[in-house]
């Protein structure tokens, strides 16, 4: 009998932790995602669900010796909503965005362009830091309204996710991986 009372409710709470995790809550701290309406920098998406996600893009295709580059290009420059995600051997390796339709999804806080900058408050751990042109002669200057982002879940040496803001307002978002 007393087995039994010990199985119980080792079974209870197993079943209250596995549910309390279901549901969002959670036993360990979860890592901090940083995604492109799904998509985050460095994973594999299968051609098939590239082009299904990316319907209504204009699509470049070159092959390299490592396997197809891809690109899938909104807008343009002159309108000021140019917008592209390049895929190699089906790996994301860059996104730029600089319309409304896409955002960066930074754990559960969304940011598009066009919104404030001020959003990024509500993400933990979050820094920014002043982009640097290290082209600029004679020597490396800062970027104006250009801030890259730090978090202890955004590998820096791997990843650079960059905003870029005027008058406090998101007027573009890039992302790549680091060569």
């Amino acid at each position: 009998m007393k087995y039994s009372k010990i199985f119980f409710l080792l079974m209870l709470f197993f079943m209250v932790s596995s549910s309390y995790a279901q549901f969002g809550g959670s036993t360990v701290p979860l890592k901090t995602v940083f995604s492109v309406n799904g998509f985050q920098l460095g994973e594999v998406y299968p051609e098939a669900v590239q082009k299904s996600r990316f319907q209504g893009a204009r699509m470049n295709e070159n092959e390299t010796e490592f396997g197809i580059d891809r690109v899938f290009i909104y807008g343009s420059e002159e309108e000021h909503n140019y917008t592209y995600f390049l895929f190699n051997a089906d790996v994301l390796q860059e996104f730029f965005i600089m319309n409304k339709v896409f955002s960066l999804d930074i754990g559960r806080v969304k940011i598009k362009v066009g919104e404030p900058l001020d959003k990024l408050k509500d993400v933990p751990k979050l820094r920014m830091e002043q982009a640097i042109n290290y082209r600029a002669k004679p020597k490396p200057q800062p970027i104006k309204g250009a801030w890259v982002l730090r978090h202890p879940d955004l590998h820096e040496d791997v990843f650079q996710i960059t905003i870029y803001e005027e008058n406090g307002i998101i007027t573009a978002l890039s992302g790549y991986i680091l060569p």
